[in-house]
């Protein structure tokens, strides 16, 4: 299930037949190259973005509720969610970002392999600006794309930087913004209003929102982003097998740290302090580390969760139609069933919704090469129409 190689080669990702012709217009993997894995785990990440941006644009906080189970969902939330998922997203574009570069390379010259991915990365970034003006305030896919071209200047050649520097420096950025009283200017959200007033709201915070995001989240993600960039080109991830005792080792200080450290924000939420909610991304990164091993081991283990895979591989479609979906349930334009929304039905509505995703990116896959916006990206990215549909001995089983 997992490729094997030679220490100290690169990891081997396409048949040898593929390698060897140079193209300026790679094609998509075929499901049976890519690897699984990773796209289980995104998958999973998708479940967990999708109940916490749902909770987030509620508004679900454990201050408005009565003690009992809707509290204790909230709690739930916090503390095996909030900041874990994105964490784990985030870490999956720097292993994504790791394989593609690779596999460009492959087929292209360095420099025009950089190229290509220039590219992909600022039409992520046109994607993340007009989710953000047209759908949901709540963006992620404009830090991706500056913070990944950073990444591509800093890994130039063999060698990639140290990610435990941009680790401390982006722990620092957080906690100064944290207790420095510094916020973002965050878009006000209209009430009663129709569709062309939350675009306006939006537009009207789109440089220093979009900007003061990218700078406040640049060093922390600098450093996940090397780390998934790290677990690639030293096959942690692609021959797991082979470094299951680092796993191991992971497990065995990210559990108990991971427990710790979101024990203690819970019991903060339960004294009225929400300190924990502006360090979401530190505080959340060791359990995100922990469902990740759980992952690796599982399909060590010959596992497989071709539900999570479906959805993992239509990422960007997924995700897009997510805040596209809640947005048109939540917002005032829509059926504005905000008040409707406990934190119980919340993450009744977010499970439901999930399978749903799973079950058509399934049927979806069984007839397309990858999602609608994955293909529009790689289209724009080349700048040719790519094959989308799958042939008729190409079909999936």
């Amino acid at each position: 299930m997992f490729a094997s190689r030679k220490p100290g080669t690169p990891p081997k990702l396409y048949s040898s037949s593929e390698t060897k012709s140079v193209s300026s217009n790679p094609s998509p993997l075929p499901s049976s190259e890519r690897l699984p894995l990773i796209d289980a785990v995104r998958g999973l990440a998708l479940l967990g973005i999708l109940w916490i941006n749902f909770y987030n644009t509620v508004g679900l906080y454990a201050s408005e509720f009565s003690p009992g189970l809707e509290r204790n969902t909230v709690y739930l939330e916090q503390f095996l969610g909030y900041g874990k998922f994105i964490s784990l997203f985030s870490l999956l574009f720097g292993v994504g970002f790791a394989l593609q570069l690779e596999r460009l390379k492959t087929r292209l010259s360095e420099s025009r392999a950089v190229g290509v991915y220039s590219r992909r990365l600022l039409i992520l970034l046109i994607f993340g600006v007009l989710h953000y003006l047209f759908i949901w305030e709540g963006d992620v896919l404009h830090i991706y794309a500056a913070i990944g071209t950073a990444l591509l200047l800093v890994s130039r050649g063999s060698q990639s930087p140290d990610y435990r520097p941009y680790f401390a420096l982006g722990a620092g950025f957080f906690f100064f913004y944290t207790f420095s009283n510094t916020q973002l200017e965050f878009p006000k959200t209209p009430e009663n209003e129709g569709y062309a007033e939350f675009v306006s709201a939006r537009a009207e915070t789109l440089i220093p929102f979009l900007l003061g995001n990218i700078l406040l989240y640049l060093p922390w993600l600098m450093g996940v982003f090397l780390y998934g960039k790290h677990l690639v080109d030293s096959g942690k991830i692609i021959r797991p097998l082979e470094h299951l005792d680092y796993w191991r080792t992971t497990l065995g200080w990210a559990l108990p740290l991971g427990l710790g450290i979101n024990a203690l924000h819970v019991f903060l939420l339960t004294r009225g302090d929400y300190t924990g909610y502006d360090l979401h991304s530190v505080i959340g990164f060791p359990l995100a580390l922990v469902y990740l091993c759980g992952m690796v081991f599982f399909y060590a283990r010959g596992g497989r969760l071709k539900w999570l895979e479906a959805a993992g591989r239509m990422a960007l479609s997924n995700y897009l139609a997510q805040s596209l979906c809640f947005t048109l349930v939540l917002y005032s334009y829509g059926l504005d069933l905000t008040d409707w929304f406990t934190p119980t039905r919340g993450l009744i509505y977010t499970a439901l919704f999930f399978a749903v995703q799973c079950v058509l990116s399934h049927l979806w896959l069984s007839q397309f090469r990858m999602g609608p916006m994955e293909w529009l990206w790689r289209t724009l990215t080349y700048g040719k129409v790519q094959r989308f549909r799958l042939e008729r001995g190409e079909k999936e089983r």
